[in-house]
């Protein structure tokens, strides 16, 4: 697990626009900055509900991916592009 993720978790879910956030950290844009997160009763029942589901199917990593039953655990972008792709291609 990155050693930063559960920063990263709480800066997501302490935005407004949560999608914009996760492509923000996705894309390493807020890498190397400071970058505010929030204390806030809902995002740590959150937090605690992710963890614990996380833990009941074994997620030993962040990101992580299920993609069309093929797990891509880590910011691994060119094997979750080529499985998008093969899954939007459809069977051969």
């Amino acid at each position: 697990m990155h050693p930063d993720a559960p920063n990263k978790v709480r800066y997501i879910l302490c935005q407004k626009d949560r999608g914009k956030a996760f492509d923000e950290v996705m894309k390493g844009k807020i890498d190397g900055q400071k970058y505010q997160t929030c204390t806030n009763a809902e995002v740590d029942e959150l937090i605690k509900i992710h963890k614990s589901e996380g833990e009941k199917l074994g997620v030993s990593s962040t990101p992580y991916f299920i993609i069309d039953g093929k797990v891509v655990a880590g910011a691994d972008i060119p094997q979750i592009e080529k499985l998008l792709k093969e899954k939007v291609a459809g069977p051969k």
